[in-house]
């Protein structure tokens, strides 16, 4: 058995030891391989960083994935530097101002009620509620 497995070895490197090519030019100096030892580091480290930033977005790493108490409903952008949120706390919903460093609470949802929303069928929209808010 032994034996088999040492045939195999040798057939299989056979191949690698009869096309090597002798070297051609003497073996490089101490900074190219630094340089090239670098090079290769920041290939790798590279494409380390490139993975994990893919399974964070695809696979959701980061974060509880909605098992806290507090639920991000909807964002809205306004400019740069500011947008609206949403925000379930506890079955409350708030409406947030986001900008320059400040975070405000402009609006305090109702909290939703499964009887009210079956008799009216009507559902007010997060538009709606940002048109009623800015109107004095």
């Amino acid at each position: 058995m032994k034996q088999t497995g040492l045939v195999l070895t040798a057939i299989l490197l056979w191949p690698c030891l009869v096309f090597a090519a002798p070297p051609a030019a003497p073996a490089p100096g101490f900074g190219a391989s630094l340089l090239q030892m670098l090079w290769g580091l920041l290939i790798v480290i590279g494409l380390m960083l490139v993975l994990f930033a893919l399974a964070r977005k695809k696979f959701g790493l980061t974060g509880t994935g909605g098992a806290g108490r507090i639920t991000v409903l909807e964002m809205r952008p306004l400019m740069a530097k500011t947008a609206l949120a949403l925000v379930e706390v506890e079955g409350e919903k708030l409406l947030i101002g986001i900008g320059n460093g400040t975070v405000r609470m402009l609006s305090h949802l109702p909290a939703d009620d499964k009887k009210q929303a079956t008799s009216s069928r009507q559902t007010e929209s997060f538009a709606d509620h940002l048109d009623r808010e800015q109107q004095p």
